[in-house]
């Protein structure tokens, strides 16, 4: 009987145990889980409105010198002036930014990127230090109110200011979002796909509002001012115990959790759920001191390091193509509208095709394998003048599924605290940037449309042929990925520790040696020179008579 109650007292509690006594995946958490699945559509929308803002809309030479003439859809080095034609509207139209000025296209959605590159590294520090629910709410009203801005500024140079400001404040609402989320369920990679699945939501909810609106400037207020919308659920949402444990603010902690499960209509203990509280902050704080110990051995590992350098590489890639065919819509045949819509859907089967291939083949084969079908399906597209829309959604779809796979692949590699943040958030973010620059190759005259598709085949196919170095299996959990990668750092220690003490061996028996040589030397001369004392001498046992 007191055998059971010291194991009942020494057991070792998780953050997943207090969900489980407040009720799970209950009511309270379904209502958080919709709140936050809100956020992630709008700001997915904020995300992807880039793509529309920065269309092409037809035109013509209008002013061009002498008798010279120009084709609708051609620049003319002669032309004085464009015309656009058209309902649709867009910064492009609003500011002649086509011919030479294409560049300023680009860097219109490439500063929107770098925007949510800065984002994701000044809201992490923010969450850190004030928490994820005031992270979100900030950022949440920072993205609306410059998205706001964006849509009444009158000069390029603002618009270009509060396009890198409503990135800043867009990354927030995603990040704090997913990891609030995270908090809330059991599961590592729920947070990651839903956050994905809303984003893809809020594309084809975009997809109608742009045909709706084919003013540019008003459909950007449209989508902006529903993101003040969950400012009014400010004192509803509960802070994250996670947070709170982690900070030590333990009573705060256990007063959130007992709010849960009252909302849950869940009995619970008030003293063991602090005892467990307590009990998990200590853990928490066990594993973060171990991790803080063990990484920095790891990672100076050889092959840690080769296959860190591929991971990225691949989520590089992954990256820069699923951005490369949004940022390609306009050059696809049929209605815009309409394929920004179904690209926006080809996310929800790639799911269900990654894990049928993922039980099946293991990560390595599985990830190979869509790699090089996206390789094959892009090239095929790049073979035609103007991109069959079938075949690109094909390639879109197989994308999406290695975005899938290379996360959770990361996310299973990498140890704890080299997990999502840092190098994640820089490759995502670098790779936002590259991408209109590489789409922009397509308006070049002698060019094809599709020629940035076959850039991004080439790296597919790169990425594919370089992840079979990549293990085949993944450990399964943190503390197994640091012993499978510290194997080699062990081994290293353990034989530098050997030839050290061998080295010290060695030197301690050869000091003691030549000392007792030296002293031998000294007591045998003739007795009467002898310096040796007396007491030394009868220790010895030697003749201590003159």
């Amino acid at each position: 009987m007191e055998n059971a109650q010291g194991q009942k007292e020494n057991k070792s509690y998780e953050f997943d145990d207090l969900l489980r006594m407040t009720g799970g995946f209950s009511r309270s958490q379904t209502a958080l889980s919709a709140f936050l699945c809100l956020i992630s559509i709008l700001s997915g929308v904020q995300v992807l409105i880039q793509m529309f803002y920065g269309t092409t809309p037809p035109f013509r030479c209008v002013q061009i010198s002498g008798n010279e003439t120009c084709d609708p859809g051609k620049c003319h080095p002669n032309c004085r002036k464009y015309e656009f034609s058209g309902l649709f509207t867009s910064a492009v139209s609003e500011w002649d930014l086509i011919c030479d000025r294409r560049h300023l296209k680009a860097l219109t959605q490439a500063v929107f990127m770098a925007g949510l590159l800065c984002g994701s590294f000044l809201f992490s520090s923010i969450s850190d230090s004030f928490g994820w629910k005031f992270s979100l709410f900030v950022s949440s009203a920072f993205a609306s109110a410059f998205g706001m801005a964006s849509a009444a500024a009158n000069c390029l140079s603002l618009f270009f200011l509060f396009r890198l400001l409503a990135g800043i404040g867009c990354t927030g609402c995603l990040w704090a979002s997913r990891t609030y989320f995270s908090d809330m369920m059991v599961t590592d990679y729920g947070s990651y796909i839903l956050a994905n699945v809303c984003i893809d939501v809020g594309g084809c909810i975009l997809s109608l509002l742009s045909y709706l609106i084919p003013n540019w400037r008003h459909l950007m207020l449209a989508v902006s001012l529903p993101g003040f919308l969950p400012l009014v659920a400010c004192w509803w949402i509960p802070r994250s115990p996670r947070w709170l444990i982690a900070k030590n603010r333990l009573e705060e902690a256990h007063e959130e959790l007992m709010k849960c499960a009252t909302n849950n209509n869940v009995t619970v203990d008030p003293e063991h759920l602090k005892h467990v509280i307590q009990e998990v902050g200590k853990n928490e704080a066990r594993k973060a001191s171990d991790a803080n110990y063990r990484i920095p051995g790891i990672v100076k590992t050889r092959s840690f390091k080769l296959q860190r350098l591929i991971l990225l590489f691949n989520r590089f890639v992954n990256s820069l193509t699923i951005w490369g065919i949004e940022y390609s819509i306009e050059n696809f045949a049929g209605n815009t509208y309409l394929n920004f819509f179904i690209l926006s859907l080809t996310f929800f089967p790639s799911i269900i095709l990654y894990h049928f291939c993922l039980k099946r083949f293991g990560h390595r084969f599985t990830y190979s394998f869509l790699m090089v079908l996206v390789a094959i399906v892009l090239q095929i597209a790049g073979d035609f003048q103007v991109s069959v829309v079938i075949i690109v959604i094909a390639a879109r779809f197989f994308n999406c599924s290695t975005l899938n796979a290379v996360y959770v692949y990361s996310a299973e590699f990498d140890p704890a605290m080299l997990r999502i943040t840092g190098s994640w958030s820089l490759i995502n973010g670098f790779a936002g940037i590259v991408a209109p620059f590489v789409a922009l190759l397509a308006d070049i005259p002698s060019l094809k449309k599709t020629f940035p598709l076959l850039i991004y085949a080439e790296l597919a196919a790169a990425s594919g042929v370089m992840s079979i170095c990549l293990p085949s299996q993944v450990p399964q959990s943190g503390e197994q990925t640091e012993a499978w990668e510290q194997t080699e750092t062990l081994d290293q220690m353990e034989t530098w520790e050997q030839t050290e003490a061998w080295e010290q061996t060695e030197t301690w028996e050869q000091t003691e040696a030549w000392e007792k040589d030296d002293a031998l030397s000294w007591c045998k001369k003739p007795r009467i020179q002898a310096p040796c004392d007396r007491e030394e001498l009868e220790i010895r046992g030697e003749d201590t008579r003159v």
